[in-house]
């Protein structure tokens, strides 16, 4: 374990959660990665970041990745969309069909 600063620093939310997220992306054997809420602790210009570059670019090419959020426009970037409602799937479908569902979406929002 790397101490952070003098005498172990105390790290804010944003900071713990791009570290958490740079292990999981960076962890080579790891097929499946599961980010539950990572980038809403996270600005908007670096959850993009690290959308365009990271999530949708070359980090995550060979792995699956499951983004749980209430980001719709996360939402959106995904292969597959699965809403959960009232703790049960109600709907799995690719994410073009997902979003042009217009009454699924305009509830959602």
């Amino acid at each position: 374990m790397t101490k952070l600063g003098e005498m172990g620093t105390q790290l804010s939310g944003g900071q713990k959660s791009r570290i958490s997220l740079a292990r999981a992306l960076y962890k080579k054997e790891a097929k499946i990665i599961l980010i539950d809420g990572s980038l809403s602790a996270l600005d908007s210009r670096v959850a993009r970041h690290i959308m365009d570059h990271a999530i949708n670019g070359s980090l995550c090419r060979d792995k699956i990745v499951m983004l749980v959020t209430y980001d719709l426009d996360q939402a959106a970037e995904m292969d597959l969309v699965m809403l959960i409602e009232n703790g049960h799937i109600s709907q799995l479908k690719n994410s073009h069909d997902f979003f042009n569902s217009s009454e699924t979406v305009s509830r959602l929002r």
